[in-house]
């Protein structure tokens, strides 16, 4: 049976024990390395680079902005006690903390691509856009239970 929630956080979504659903993002692992590489990777800690972060800020400003998930910080990291309390707020309120210049960056980025990209102005602005679906199901050959969440549908 599909379920479709249409309000689960990206981190329930991504939850192993909550989700242990194999995802697109698993079979593509797999197909460009192998079952074994995939399966060692399951247990090691993810890490983020500078520009998955950036990544990430531009997919939630243009996705869902309503949900303020990339906050302005201070000019640079230096002030590690000031950064320490921002990013901790932060945490509590399930934000992700970005200098002045990343947030600006990936604010002239979002308004960029949403003024030059006549289909992702179309897609946002249309009454049955869904932001981040997640979607349960199980594969009908395997029966494997599958999981994806599309960036964007239409209804």
């Amino acid at each position: 049976m599909t379920h479709i929630d249409y309000a689960m956080s990206n981190a329930d979504y991504h939850d192993k024990e909550k989700h242990p659903h194999i995802s697109s993002s698993d079979v593509k692992a797999v197909h460009k390395k192998s079952l074994l590489h995939w399966a060692l990777e399951q247990n090691m800690p993810r890490t983020e680079s500078k520009a998955m972060l950036m990544g990430s800020a531009i997919h939630g400003m243009i996705l869902e902005p309503e949900k303020k998930e990339f906050v302005r910080g201070l000019p640079n990291r230096l002030k590690r006690k000031e950064w320490a309390e921002l990013e901790e707020k932060c945490a509590k309120n399930g934000q992700t903390l970005l200098t002045e210049g990343e947030y600006d960056e990936a604010e002239r980025i979002t308004e960029t691509a949403k003024q030059t990209c006549e289909t992702l102005r179309y897609v946002l602005s249309h009454k049955r856009f869904v932001p981040e679906a997640s979607i349960f199901t199980e594969c009908k050959d395997t029966k494997l239970p599958i999981k994806c969440r599309p960036d964007a549908m239409i209804l």
